[in-house]
């Protein structure tokens, strides 16, 4: 699938991978309660926004669980800004932060999850959707 946007003498081809549309979704697979953020780890994105939701909806479903996909640098300002949210929120212990990952990882954690979440400010494009 190839979508194609074009703004006055500039084309700008956004190719969205086939990985993404084979398998499928269902909800009998899908692990309960969990949920899957998938863009990079800036401000602009959500992530506190993110972690503030988290915190009401596990008082509901304690064994909620939050994967965070992409570039994730502890030891960075906004590392520690986060590192210091999951634990004034108490959500360290179901948040998982697996890095970056390929296609063909995501594709697969998309099946698996529950809910796909996306807290961002911005985006340039909506791929992610």
């Amino acid at each position: 699938m190839v979508h194609c946007l074009r703004l006055t003498d500039y084309t700008c081809d956004e190719v969205i991978r086939p990985v993404f549309f084979e398998g499928g979704w269902s909800l009998p697979d899908a692990k309960r309660h969990s949920m899957l953020f998938t863009s990079a780890m800036q401000p602009g994105k959500g992530i506190p926004l993110l972690l503030d939701a988290a915190t009401i909806l596990r008082r509901k479903y304690p064994d909620l669980h939050l994967q965070l996909a992409g570039g994730w640098y502890p030891r960075s300002g906004w590392g520690r800004v986060l590192r210091h949210k999951l634990r004034t929120l108490c959500l360290e212990d179901c948040v998982t932060f697996t890095g970056p990952v390929d296609a063909e990882t995501l594709a697969r954690y998309l099946q698996k999850v529950n809910v796909f979440v996306s807290p961002s400010w911005m985006e340039h494009s909506s791929n992610v959707l």
